[in-house]
């Protein structure tokens, strides 16, 4: 078995996955993002602290790919993109949210967590990917009109200007200290 992008095989590979996904799941459920009101707050931009949490995640999760990628702990497993299906997929991804009130990682650790009744947004992910296959047999020559975006690379200079690690990075940092001006703090659960 071979776990992409994590680069180990077999038994490790799926010990280190295992671990990431029980983190991953825990966090979730400290952060409050398996609850739907939450989930809907967030999106809505009504909580501050849920925004300030995800801008953060970004900004730890893009500096820590980089330097994983760098060293070779991670490989980047990039197919072609293009920019109209790109745009498709994120409309689909809006209209799934909306309609489940969760977003997908959340609904698994929220479901874990014991709400069942998130069976049915569960089924739903599942049968996206087969509909996924069918969809693109039948409309994929359309949305692949056009050139490829490039691949994605990683920048030769570590800590140079240049580098758009930074300045997600930088840009995260600079909204969360926005949205710590301009949001309120306080939330209620469901």
């Amino acid at each position: 078995m071979n776990t992409q992008p994590l680069a180990l095989d077999g038994n490790s590979g799926l010990g280190v996955a295992i671990i990431l996904g029980l983190i991953l799941g825990f966090t979730l459920v400290k952060a409050d993002f398996t609850w739907e009101k939450s989930c809907v707050r967030f999106f809505t931009l009504k909580s501050g602290r849920l925004i300030k949490i995800a801008l953060m995640t970004v900004a730890f999760a893009t500096v820590g790919f980089y330097f994983a990628a760098r060293y070779g702990l991670v490989h980047i497993n990039a197919v072609p993109t293009y920019l109209y299906s790109v745009i498709l997929g994120g409309i689909l991804s809006g209209i799934g949210f909306a309609a489940a009130g969760i977003m997908p990682a959340s609904a698994i650790a929220s479901f874990g967590s014991g709400r069942l009744y998130l069976i049915w947004t569960l089924i739903g992910m599942f049968l996206a990917v087969p509909a996924k296959r069918i969809f693109e047999k039948i409309v994929a020559p359309p949305w692949n009109w056009g050139k490829a975006m490039p691949e994605p690379a990683l920048a030769q200079e570590a800590f140079g200007l240049t580098n758009i690690v930074w300045i997600i990075a930088v840009g995260a940092v600079v909204v969360i200290t926005i949205v710590q001006v301009l949001l309120p703090e306080n939330e209620d659960k469901q």
